[in-house]
C-alpha cells in the first residue's frame, strides 16, 4: 500500500524590537513545506521519498524545490539506506548531540560543516537492543 503526506511549518509572527514592530519569517525556527512518501515492495522492502522546501515572506529570491532536503530510500530488516540529501549526516548528529537546549538540534551553528549535501549515501540499523548504528558518506562535496 501507497502512503503520502503534505506537511509543512509556517513560522511567522509579529516582532518588535524595542522601536520597530515588524511581520518576521521564521520567529522560532524554520517555515518549510514538504512532501514524504512510501511504498511497500513485499518481502518486508519499503521504498521511500522526502523532498522539502523552505519558505520565507523576506526572501530576495525564492527558494528552490528541494532546498532542505531531497532524497530516495529503502528499507528492511537490514535498516535504511537513503540517497541524497537528507538530514541523518554526522554533521547533524554532531550537532544534536551538542545542542545545549535539547530543543531544536540545530543550536550550534556550524558545527562539523554543512547538515545536508545532495550527494550523501545514509545507513541507519535497525534497533539492536537499544544501540542504533549510523553512517553518512559523502561521493562529492557540494
Amino acid at each position: 500500500m501507497s502512503q503520502a503526506t503534505i506537511y509543512g511549518v509556517l513560522d511567522v509572527g509579529i516582532v518588535n524590537n524595542g522601536t520597530d514592530t515588524t511581520f518576521a519569517s521564521g520567529v522560532s525556527g524554520t517555515s518549510r513545506l514538504g512532501f514524504k512518501g512510501t511504498e511497500d515492495l513485499g518481502g518486508g522492502l519499503k521504498a521511500g521519498f522526502v523532498i522539502e522546501t523552505g519558505l520565507s515572506n523576506k526572501a530576495a529570491t525564492p527558494t528552490s524545490l528541494g532546498d532542505r532536503g531531497a532524497h530516495l530510500s529503502l528499507s528492511g530488516g537490514f535498516g535504511t539506506v537513503q540517497f541524497g540529501a537528507g538530514v541523518l549526516s554526522a554533521a547533524f548528529f554532531g550537532r544534536a548531540a551538542t545542542d545545549p537546549t535539547g530543543t531544536s538540534n540545530y543550536a550550534i551553528a556550524k558545527y562539523a560543516g554543512s547538515v545536508r549535501n545532495n550527494s550523501s549515501i545514509n545507513y541507519t540499523s535497525p534497533n539492536m537492543g537499544g544501540a542504533v548504528v549510523r553512517y553518512s558518506t559523502v561521493l562529492a562535496a557540494d
